[in-house]
């Protein structure tokens, strides 16, 4: 009796961990490249740091006019910028009045990287698979919703059609 008990035992616990993998080996299928992505820029990120505070080999200078107003230039953080579609980690940054110069590296693995998330997003299976993924497999929660602006309630289309049907009474009314 109790081989028969371990057996099963053994049988749900090894359901259990298939279940488990083919979830996990889905939502890798799904979002691994992000992960990977996310891992990727973090590597090169830190290389970029430890080359700056090093001996940089090919230091950019950049002189930007009226730095705060210029649209060619965007900050991603303190230490990174983007300067017409080239991103650059900075070293050193001097301001002059509205001028700002930069003393940077120019960051072309990460830009590569960012390259190939922009195509890989771009992607028709990659936008119906997040399309599918996360609009239409998990609603809005009750928290998110505004009830300032509330104007009606609004269900979610149904994928079923529903038919109405007409159940005979079984026992006849009462008669008076």
């Amino acid at each position: 009796m109790t081989t028969i008990r371990k057996s099963l035992n053994y049988f749900v616990v090894l359901k259990k961990a298939l279940a488990i993998s083919l979830l996990f080996l889905f939502l890798f299928n799904a979002l691994g490249y992000y992960v990977i992505f996310e891992l990727n820029k973090f590597l090169i990120k830190k290389e970029m740091r430890s080359m700056a505070f090093g001996k940089p080999s090919a230091m950019t200078v950049l002189i930007v006019p009226d730095a705060e107003n210029n649209g060619d230039l965007r900050r991603i953080d303190k230490h990174e910028i983007l300067y017409k579609n080239r991103m650059y980690d900075i070293i050193r940054e001097v301001k002059k009045g509205r001028c700002v110069t930069f003393y940077c590296i120019r960051d072309t693995r990460e830009e590569n990287l960012m390259a190939g998330l922009k195509k890989n997003s771009t992607n028709r299976f990659t936008i119906a698979l997040m399309k599918n993924l996360v609009t239409a497999a998990i609603p809005p929660s009750p928290e998110e919703t505004d009830f300032a602006d509330f104007t009606g309630v609004y269900y979610y289309p149904l994928t079923t059609p529903i038919c109405l049907i007409s159940i005979p009474p079984i026992i006849p009314p009462p008669k008076c």
